[in-house]
């Protein structure tokens, strides 16, 4: 297949999962008691949609295989409901006439190029690791008891997994990495130009939206210009759903003027906080590392209502929105004790004594091994004291090389608007700023990101959003937007910090990458395939692993990978050496699906798994 046939067939299932995805966010939207809409609402529909859509397929994995039967009722279901939400919405919501055509230009062109760039191979390690094994064993059976003790990562509970799932369905294993990923990035275009539009505008009260937009822009770049984007990455999806729930949250502080049409005090702001709230509860469903953002953003929450409204602020919060990120939550959590008898592995918190439980001693080395790969390269763990003196290294090695673009510029950002806020004697009025509370809960989202687990990729997000919101404190209070020129040279500036990713990564691949044997840019140049790449075949296979057969006590194969430790797609009961525990085995001999357990050491207190253990 071709590059363009292959851009082709991209754009296409792009095309119809918007519809879908916002048929479903529309239709949950709807279910959760709200009826009238602004135009702003209809850019956050396919990020609801896609969190309707984790909770569906987590709910259907808990009973059957995710298959093309799967796919074929998602569809079938969102294209009506989507058809049904534009007859709908067209009535209601105001469509600005008079629009100029570059934004629609400037949109198109953006995401043919993340089409393009979704074409790349699939070589994300931890894609090869767990998640390829993850979606093999999604596919073949409904979710499996003790899963976790074949392979722990497997334990995970990532439910976004399961939307790649659905398109691993036919003879071409791989292809979701060149769909799913690539189509989250898509959706924060319109954004991203909105935001550009505003600023030529020198619409003084959007500056924050417009400066978290172009945040996100640059996120996108960081993705597109990766792997991340061609492979199943999970941090991909949480970091955008953390966007966009962020987004809603500063719509809520700072409402749009169509968004205050409303002559009802706290109805004009109930949606915010409800779409809020199941974006930022999908995060959470998607990586774990999410929920002190979720957490932080809750008591910000009900402190701002509560000033705000008094008696109001339980009926805001404590709607059904709130029921619904429950349920989420719930079905969730239960997927992790199927999986691992943990609700949240790898914490041990509220274990259930199952007969699959994975071993708590197993639990607390994966978050060891977490928090030890978060503060420090590969090349100097093995010098790195993980419990004292590993800043230095973290510093050094993970921020300045491998993080300056999530990392190092946002962070310049950050203090380079707050000491000009001081120079200016501007500071006291930035702390009366209704983003301030936002500010609090991104904080302290990145202190326990630094405490726990302090890895460039699970909190970049994190560091745009606080410099869009230092950013906007200067753009709003110091910036004299009546200028044309002032307003021409903060578009450049913005453009500037799009590129700043590609450049790096470009850097990267010309310095580094092409000399490292090994690598997929090992003997090219960068402008081989940035920021434009040719394929000859398509969808990029998945790599080839040579196994071994080992064999437990109780006479179950395993097959472990002859170098290295990445399963990919080599079989099913594929696991890593570190992972392999002689003492597995199944819970019902020849059925899979029944799950896995792991032999009690000889005069332990631990269960014995019998007959009579449930699925």
């Amino acid at each position: 297949m071709t590059t363009l046939a292959a851009m082709v067939s991209i754009l296409a299932a792009w095309v119809v999962l918007v519809m879908v995805f916002f048929g479903f966010g529309w239709a949950l939207a709807r279910g959760l008691g709200y009826q009238r809409f602004s135009t702003h609402d209809l850019v956050s529909f396919p990020w609801i949609g896609y969190v309707a859509l984790l909770g569906v397929l987590q709910l259907w994995h808990l009973l059957l295989p995710v298959s093309s039967l799967t796919l074929a009722i998602i569809v079938a279901l969102g294209l009506p409901l989507f058809i049904v939400a534009v007859r709908s919405i067209s009535k209601s919501v105001h469509r600005p006439g008079g629009a100029s055509w570059w934004p629609t230009a400037i949109r198109a062109l953006a995401i043919v190029w993340l089409a393009n760039r979704s074409l790349g191979p699939n070589t994300l390690w931890d894609s090869g690791l767990y998640h390829v094994p993850f979606i093999r064993w999604a596919t073949s059976f409904a979710i499996v008891p003790g899963l976790g003790n074949l392979h722990d990562r497997l334990a995970f509970n990532n439910s976004s997994l399961l939307v790649h799932s659905m398109f691993e369905v036919g003879p071409a294993p791989g292809v979701s990495a060149h769909i799913v990923n690539g189509f989250l990035c898509s959706l924060w275009i319109p954004l991203v130009v909105w935001s550009f539009q505003i600023i030529l505008r020198g619409d003084r009260r959007a500056m924050f939206h417009a400066a978290l937009g172009v945040a996100g822009g640059v996120l996108v770049v960081a993705t597109a210009a990766t792997p991340l984007i061609s492979s199943t990455s999970t941090d991909v999806p949480a970091m955008f759903l953390g966007l966009a729930g962020c987004w809603q949250l500063l719509r809520l502080l700072i409402p749009f003027p169509e968004d205050e049409s409303s002559t009802e005090d706290g109805i004009r702001y109930s949606s915010k906080i409800g779409f809020a709230l199941v974006l930022l509860t999908g995060a959470v469903t998607v990586k774990l590392s999410s929920a002190a953002l979720l957490i932080a953003s809750v008591v910000v929450l009900a402190v701002v209502l509560k000033k705000k409204y008094g008696g109001w602020w339980r009926a805001l919060l404590l709607g059904m929105p709130t029921a619904f990120c429950l349920i989420l939550l719930l079905l969730w959590s239960g997927r992790g004790y199927v999986l691992s008898g943990y609700p949240a592995y790898p914490m041990t918190v509220l274990g259930a004594p199952v007969s699959w439980r994975v071993d708590p001693d197993l639990a607390v080395r994966q978050r060891q091994m977490i928090s030890a790969t978060a503060r420090t390269s590969h090349a100097t763990r093995p010098a790195a004291d993980p419990n004292g003196g590993w800043l230095r290294h973290w510093l050094l090695d993970v921020v300045l090389f491998r993080a300056p673009v999530l990392i190092v510029l946002p962070a310049l950002i950050v203090l380079t608007a707050a000491a000009t806020l001081l120079a200016t004697r501007r500071a006291r009025d930035a702390l009366l700023s209704p983003v301030i509370p936002l500010i609090l809960a991104i904080s302290s989202a990145l202190v326990v990101w630094f405490v726990s687990a302090p890895d460039p990729r699970f909190a970049g997000h994190l560091w745009w959003m606080a410099a869009a919101m230092a950013a906007g404190l200067v753009l709003q209070l110091l910036v004299h937007w009546e200028s044309p020129r002032v307003r021409r040279t903060a578009v450049g500036l913005c453009a500037a910090l799009l590129v700043a990713p590609l450049l790096h990564q470009m850097a990267l691949v010309e310095f580094r990458y092409r000399h490292q044997e090994g690598s997929r840019h090992f003997g090219h140049h960068a402008l081989h395939d940035l920021p434009w790449m040719t394929v000859d075949t398509f969808p990029a296979p998945l790599p080839e692993v040579a196994v071994e057969p080992r064999i437990t006590t109780s006479g179950l194969e395993v097959l472990i990978p002859r170098r290295g430790c990445l399963c990919w797609d080599a079989s099913l009961m594929c696991t890593t050496p570190p992972s392999f525990d002689p003492r597995l085995r199944v819970r019902q001999s020849g059925h899979l699906d029944r799950g896995f357990s792991i032999d009690p050491v000889p005069g332990s207190d631990m269960q014995q798994p019998g007959e009579e253990d449930g699925p």
